[in-house]
C-alpha cells in the first residue's frame, strides 16, 4: 500500500476565488512550495456570485441576491517537475498524456451538452 500511495502525483487544490486574476495570484503564492519530483496545483475560480465567493452576499449572510449573476467558471493548472522528469525527452510523454486527458474531458463536455 505504501508504494501505491507514493506513486500518486501530488495534487493540491486551492480555494475557489471569484475571478481569474485572484486565482492567478493564489497560484503564484502556491508556487513558493514545491513537493518534488512532480506536483500539480489547481486554482479554480468563478461559478458563484462575486460577493458570495468572498463570503459576503447582498443580503449580508453569504447568500447571493436574486440578481447576482454567477461569474464565469474555470481553473488554472500549474504543473511543476524536477529536471529528471522534464528533460527534453521525458517531457514528451508527459505532455502527450496531459493532452489526451484534456481532449477526453472536452469530448465528454461536448457530448453532455
Amino acid at each position: 500500500a505504501g508504494a501505491a500511495a507514493s506513486a500518486r502525483p501530488n495534487l493540491r487544490v486551492l480555494r475557489r476565488t471569484a475571478t481569474p486574476e485572484e486565482a492567478d495570484q493564489e497560484l503564484y503564492r502556491a508556487a513558493r512550495v514545491f513537493a518534488p519530483p512532480f506536483e500539480a496545483v489547481l486554482a479554480p475560480y468563478g461559478g458563484v456570485g462575486q460577493q458570495q465567493a468572498s463570503g459576503e452576499g447582498a443580503r449580508g449572510d453569504g447568500a447571493p441576491a436574486a440578481d447576482e449573476a454567477a461569474a464565469p467558471e474555470g481553473a488554472f493548472l500549474r504543473l511543476a517537475a524536477t529536471h529528471m522528469l522534464s528533460d527534453g525527452y521525458s517531457v514528451v510523454p508527459l505532455l502527450s498524456d496531459l493532452a489526451q486527458l484534456v481532449a477526453r474531458a472536452e469530448a465528454s463536455e461536448d457530448s453532455a451538452a
